[in-house]
């Protein structure tokens, strides 16, 4: 449905079924798929779904169009969507525009109508954090809690503040793999549930606000595992052979495959598992795709570790690169939205 606005051109459109975006909004992601990776890969399950005849309730595609433009041309993609078994997912916020063309004087009037737009077609305790590039976020959730008078998740709002990354054929790294008996790199099978699970549970521990339980994180794994989206390291040490490190890749298009989550168990930690897990897992995927994606913490450690695989502007001795761009989620106070998990 048109939103009318002050500016001039067509506004914001809001879709609630995948199969409704007209042809110009999936051209645009596609075509962004590396930075529309947290909004394309649940709209192509929502997508798959309506195919089948399901139509999962209560999402929103608001799509803001560049104004004065009779080609109808996509500036903005917001996405309020549902995270299947999980819950929900935050706000996303995805932009045609490069990081370093963004400012605030451009940016907020277009970030203001998208907010009222989410204001009048979601409830206010959906909206339980954001993710969006960092200036985007920002304004965002500023001009949101002036909307609807939701604070700001106390004492730190900042959930996770990250780099956006890739990894490509090309850069992948050629680091001769290690021959050793006792490692062994595949994808996980239900035999691994009570190792995966025990990982995954202790992975949620490093990620607050989103910390599962233990049967929420063994509910996962089995996802994980029937669904061939995640891999193993395991590692033998004498006459026992444990899975050190897991890799798993969730968010997947046709051209982009995301990894999001990479954990090491603390025994096997400083062994390079996670090294050699990513590397593999990268090299396998990227037989399919053109790139692989992820987001690194600004403080994490495991950024060198990136880097030395091939991902893009995370080594000590790089300069900017251009798409490697600073993400935020910032969370709302949590006694007045309904938390989703992601």
């Amino acid at each position: 449905m048109p939103v009318p606005s002050t500016l001039s051109g067509p506004g914001v459109e809001v879709f609630t079924r995948a199969s409704e975006l007209p042809s110009e909004v999936w051209d645009t992601l596609e075509a962004h798929a590396v930075n529309a990776n947290v909004i394309l890969p649940a709209l192509l399950t929502s997508l798959a779904a309506e195919r089948k005849g399901v139509v999962i309730p209560n999402q929103r595609w608001l799509v803001f169009y560049e104004q004065d433009n009779p080609a109808l041309t996509v500036e903005f993609v917001l996405s309020c969507t549902n995270n299947g078994r999980m819950g929900t997912y935050p706000i996303f916020i995805f932009t045609t525009h490069k990081y370093s063309a963004l400012n605030a004087t451009y940016l907020i009037p277009r970030l203001q109508f998208l907010a009222e737009v989410l204001h009048e077609v979601v409830p206010v305790e959906r909206v339980y954090s954001v993710f969006a590039p960092e200036i985007i976020a920002h304004l965002f959730i500023d001009i949101w809690t002036n909307l609807t008078g939701v604070e700001l998740h106390a004492p730190d709002p900042y959930y996770y503040a990250a780099k956006i990354s890739f990894c490509s054929r090309r850069t992948l790294s050629r680091r001769q793999a290690t021959q050793n008996a006792a490692y062994s790199m595949r994808p996980a099978r239900m035999e691994d549930i009570e190792q995966v699970g025990d990982l995954c549970f202790e992975f949620g521990l490093t990620s607050p606000p989103f910390i599962l339980t233990r049967d929420r994180a063994f509910e996962e794994a089995a996802y994980l595992i029937k669904q061939n989206l995640i891999w193993v390291h395991e590692v033998t040490q004498g006459n026992k052979r444990g899975i050190a490190c897991i890799a798993a890749f969730t968010r997947n298009s046709a051209t982009v495959a995301t990894i999001t989550k990479v954990f090491t168990s603390e025994k096997y930690r400083r062994m390079g598992c996670a090294e050699r897990l990513v590397r593999r897992v990268c090299d396998q995927l990227l037989k399919e795709k053109e790139w692989v994606v992820l987001f690194v913490g600004h403080d994490n450690p495991a950024a060198k570790v990136y880097a030395r695989v091939g991902f893009a502007g995370l080594g000590e001795n790089d300069g900017p690169v251009d798409g490697v761009d600073p993400w935020l989620e910032i969370g709302l106070d949590q006694d007045a939205v309904q938390r989703g998990h992601w």
